[in-house]
């Protein structure tokens, strides 16, 4: 019995161990998708953003993000608020993308 408790422990704190970097790793690319859009034009801005969902999800939330690109002639788009995006293990295995 006290081995098993200790072999589900070990599964529990290495799930978590893998949760935090999967986690660090969606900081980074994000950070990094960020940095394309501005080379391609578009302003971005945001006071911070969290990621959570633990266990099965990862739920990216952006505080007050500012999205816009001016395009000479017209504006294209602009966005205030929270903006939200959910991402889980299983979402990789739809034809549709990561972000289902």
């Amino acid at each position: 019995m006290k081995k098993s408790i200790k072999v589900f422990l070990s599964i529990c704190i290495i799930y978590s161990a893998v949760w935090w970097v999967t986690s660090v790793v969606v900081k980074d690319n994000l950070n990094s998708q960020i940095d394309k859009l501005k080379n391609k034009g578009y302003k971005i801005s945001y006071e911070g953003f969290d990621v959570s969902g633990f266990p099965f999800n990862f739920g990216i939330t952006l505080k007050n993000p500012y999205v816009s690109r001016q395009v000479p002639e017209y504006f294209l788009f602009k966005t205030e608020g929270e903006m939200c995006a959910s991402l889980s293990w299983w979402s990789y295995l739809t034809t549709d993308g990561a972000l289902s």
